[in-house]
């Protein structure tokens, strides 16, 4: 028992047999209960404190377990614009086994490059990032004989390509081209940039990267920005 939940016990019981003053027993019930109040207080601060430190360590886990990725298009099929606009879209069409198999790996909430190919050298580039909204699910264009995307050994039974789902998240204000990733890579062949697998496997349409490629694609992008200010 505390020490002011024993004074306010003794002071209880001897206002009882008429030896103390009521004004005396309130003094020391209003301490008690001020100070319960401030035990409380504590308490509850230190409860609201751990939820938001359970925030910030679940905020970092998210952070730590996302994938990053960069996606190819060509900007007269589809371009950032469109994607823009479309808010979402089905990412589909992918006929490759590899880059298949890396839109399965993809989970809700990786984060992609938009990637503008096959156009002039000057917009051949990265232009913009999404986000993967929802997992791989059987690619409906395959089945569909009107697409420009199918297969025709596909069945809904028999369906062996896969499509995900991505959401628009921002255009840069400039196009970071192949041709300065190529150049920048060339200053550390063992780096980061020389290891991308857009460089390695540039026939792919879908490829992954490290969170250290991406942060080092970022910086170049900011780089850029600041000298077209």
């Amino acid at each position: 028992m505390k020490t002011a939940q024993v004074v306010l016990v003794l002071m209880l019981a001897l206002h009882r047999f008429g030896l103390v003053h009521p004004y005396c027993r309130q003094r020391v019930a209003a301490a008690f209960l001020s100070n319960h109040k401030i035990v409380m207080s504590k308490r509850l601060h230190s409860t609201l404190k751990g939820h938001a430190d359970d925030d910030a360590i679940k905020s970092s886990k998210s952070k730590l377990n996302t994938q990053y990725f960069l996606l190819k298009s060509e900007p007269d099929a589809y371009s950032i614009a469109n994607m823009q606009e479309d808010k979402t879209e089905e990412w589909d069409g992918v006929r490759n086994y590899q880059a298949r198999n890396f839109l399965r790996s993809m989970n809700v909430d990786d984060r992609c490059f938009f990637y503008h190919s096959k156009t002039k050298p000057a917009l051949t580039g990265i232009v913009g990032t999404v986000r993967v909204a929802r997992t791989a699910q059987p690619d409906p264009s395959a089945c569909d004989p009107k697409s420009d995307y199918y297969d025709p050994k596909c069945t809904d039974e028999t369906n062996k390509w896969s499509s995900v789902l991505v959401e628009y998240e921002q255009t840069f204000p400039v196009v970071l081209t192949l041709k300065e990733i190529k150049q920048e890579a060339s200053y550390d062949p063992d780096g980061l940039l020389a290891n991308l697998a857009l460089l390695k496997q540039s026939r792919l349409s879908v490829v992954p990267l490290t969170r250290e490629q991406w942060d080092e694609v970022m910086r170049l992008i900011e780089i850029k920005v600041g000298e077209n200010k």
